[in-house]
């Protein structure tokens, strides 16, 4: 499903620090990095191996493209990004600081 208009990743990461007005940036990983980044959190070889094919899938755009499904399915026009992320942002849930490990 999509919305209104294609984005990358890059893109998308992009309209979010435009509206919050904080340094966000897409960092691209290897299909290893992947693997190795899972692998490191327990997740099993293989597991993270088959995520990291759907994952070159996804990243590398052969699948691409804007289409009408969510109208089609939600019976109304899809948002775009922009929209989502302006009352996102709105809401305050991306003011929310990460706790440091020691609890504080």
């Amino acid at each position: 499903m999509t919305g209104p208009r294609l984005l990358t990743f890059a893109d998308a990461v992009g309209e979010i620090a435009r509206v919050t007005r904080r340094e966000v940036r897409y960092l691209p990983v290897t299909p290893e990095q992947f693997v190795s980044s899972l692998t490191g959190r327990g997740v099993s070889t293989e597991y993270a191996t088959q995520l990291a094919g759907l994952m070159v899938e996804v990243f590398d755009g052969r699948r691409a493209g804007v289409t009408d499904t969510v109208e089609r399915i939600l019976g109304r026009p899809a948002h775009d990004f922009a929209e989502y992320v302006r009352k996102t942002a709105a809401t305050g849930v991306w003011d929310a600081r990460a706790e440091s490990s020691d609890g504080a």
